[in-house]
């Protein structure tokens, strides 16, 4: 091995870390770094302390504490001009009893650097700052624009509620009148009908103002959920490439605290829709095959790692089964105990119990959830069930909800033939019952192919990405980059039939067609007609991508001969099994 060692001289030295300081034991300054002289020019031979003041830790410039704090990470701030905020670390050359302070300049927005008359090209080339502020760029830009459109969804909510009740107001004052017409004009059928043409009329405008009411929050849906899904997107893949980005240790905990911010956001938001389906009586269960038992050890196991992380004892008890397979609704029956465990652990306090017990008899499927958290006073056991309701008292102030839960899962629950109790009082805990009629299902124990390491699709693989946000466009692609898939890109509907045709007339078809809704130009229904139209393309498989997640749409793109829907946010196992059903792939080992 070679005893030769890396030697920087000054320039080479500056332009690797141009801000640093180093000053020697008299705390007199030797050096300084190029930004750091823009700032503060002439710092040769100064007292150090004259020039900074060292904000963390709280110590000053002398020997002994420097010495004792040299693994401590360092925050200092400029006398002079306290924009000037450095964070780093200070080493000590013992060769040249120097310290040197290697830092960076404090930032949290792009704004922090104009301020400081810097910009991206000042930060040297290894510096994750950039690429740091970029994000939060793109994190504010998609936030803001997600916040104008939930303000735009609760101005319009309280004009229609505003103009429900103008026609509340005026179906009460026209049926005061015809009670006083009756008992007047009895004789005059004519004035009986006119008020019943206007009562029918009044009737319809209430049944177009349900209508508009539906399709503004599809709209709604397709307009939050698509900036929504490109956040969560990203910050999945962030998340996944944190190590490799040599990132620093809180930067996954920053990225994990925004993908439970989102998928709040994003529960909220399907909460509002799923109220919404059932109010206009379009919400349909899919009932399936379900493995009773590993319904619920999947369930249980999320559980145990908060019940061991808020410190909770977290029993499962399933010693009455007498059904493996039942038949129900897998993914609405889990988000109601999704639910009900959600709200046990969020007010039962620390070494307390929560409890899920299952058990079936010849009749029912019985669920029973029950915590010792603050209880629920009697006066509220009956309101909590309500759209928007929550129990106002000092003792729940403190937990955040929408009141939206508790409400979706009693009307699932009576979707399915069910009902759902509540046991409760002050201080003694809580308890809900789930009795669910018991529909034994099919036995799904069948012989599944080893399937080892990670999926693959043949590299000469295209897909044809019909898709009109550029920063849908680079998530997908970014996913399909991922399963070793060539992606062809189309920004509107025209541009994808287009796309397909020529492939299609070289000789290389793309193998599958990935389609949004709504584009500008051309819509991307009109677009499958059409490709389907066409004998050179009408049998390349097309799946459909829309934020709309409505069943009307659903339906509308089943009329036309597409069998999957996938409503965004995208989630990646379940687009990978439609892949899978359409492309051929393999299992290449894991590294």
């Amino acid at each position: 091995m070679s005893n030769n060692k890396i030697n920087l001289n000054p320039n080479t030295f500056d332009k690797v870390f141009p801000f640093h300081i180093a000053w020697d034991e008299n705390m007199l300054i030797f050096q300084a770094g190029s930004i750091i002289n823009q700032f503060l020019p002439e710092t040769g031979d100064k007292y150090i302390g004259d020039l900074f003041e060292i904000k963390t830790p709280k110590i000053q410039f002398n020997l002994d504490e420097l010495f004792e704090q040299l693994d401590r990470t360092f925050v200092l701030e400029s006398i002079d001009n306290n924009l000037l905020s450095l964070k780093g670390q200070i080493i000590y050359q013992e060769s040249d009893e120097l310290f040197i302070f290697l830092c960076n300049p404090i930032i949290s927005k792009m704004d922090s650097l104009v301020e400081l008359g810097l910009n991206l090209h000042n930060l040297p080339m290894h510096n994750f700052l950039a690429d740091f502020i970029f994000l939060l760029n793109t994190k504010d830009s998609l936030l803001t624009d997600a916040n104008h459109l939930n303000q735009r969804l609760k101005e319009a909510d309280t004009k229609l509620k505003q103009s429900n009740l103008l026609l509340e107001a005026k179906v009460k004052e026209r049926t005061h009148n015809l009670r006083i017409r009756e008992e007047e004009l009895r004789d005059e059928i004519s004035v009986r009908k006119d008020a019943e043409k206007e009562l029918i009329a009044m009737k319809l405008r209430a049944e177009d103002a349900s209508k508009a009411k539906s399709q503004f929050l599809a709209n709604m849906s397709h307009e939050i959920r698509t900036p929504l899904g490109a956040i969560m997107g990203f910050n999945e893949i962030l998340l996944e490439n944190s190590k490799s980005l040599e990132l620093p240790d809180y930067y996954p905990l920053y990225l994990n605290y925004i993908d439970n911010s989102l998928q709040y956001l994003l529960k909220v938001i399907n909460n509002i829709l799923d109220i919404s389906k059932i109010e206009e009586r379009k919400f349909k269960l899919k009932v399936e095959d379900v493995d009773l038992e590993k319904f619920f050890k999947n369930i249980v196991y999320t559980y145990k790692h908060l019940a061991e992380e808020k410190k909770i004892n977290f029993i499962y008890k399933n010693t009455e089964l007498i059904a493996k397979y039942v038949k129900i609704d897998p993914v609405k029956l889990q988000q109601v105990i999704i639910n009900l465990l959600d709200n046990a652990f969020k007010f039962t306090p620390v070494n307390k119990l929560v409890e899920m017990t299952v058990k079936t008899d010849d009749q029912k499927l019985i669920i029973l959830v029950r915590d010792e958290g603050i209880g629920i006073p009697k006066e509220y056991q009956e309101t909590i069930f309500k759209v928007f309701e929550q129990v106002d008292d000092s003792n729940t102030r403190s937990y955040q909800g929408t009141g939206l839960g508790l409400s979706i899962s009693k009307k699932f629950i009576e979707l399915m033939g069910g009902i759902i109790s509540l046991e409760s009082g002050i201080n003694q805990g809580s308890m809900f019952s789930i009795n669910l009629p018991l529909k034994e299902g099919e036995d799904l124990a069948k012989i599944e192919k080893t399937k080892h390491g990670k999926v693959q699709f043949s590299s000469d693989t295209r897909i044809l990405l019909v898709e009109d946000n550029l920063i849908n466009q680079k998530l997908i692609s970014t996913i399909l980059g991922g399963f070793n898939l060539s992606i062809d890109i189309a920004n509107n509907g025209l541009e994808g039939v287009d796309s397909a045709l020529r492939m299609a007339e070289s000789g290389t078809p793309p193998d599958l067609i990935m389609m949004d809704l709504q584009m500008p130009v051309m819509g991307g229904v009109e677009a499958i007609i059409n490709i389907k139209k066409n004998a050179l393309t009408k049998n390349i498989p097309i799946i459909v991508m829309s934020a709309d997640a409505f069943t009307d749409q659903q339906s509308k793109v089943k009329t036309i001969g597409i069998e999957y829907y996938i409503t965004k946010p995208i989630k990646v196992d379940f687009l990978l099994d439609v892949l899978k059903h359409y492309l051929e792939y393999s299992y290449c080992p894991d590294e």
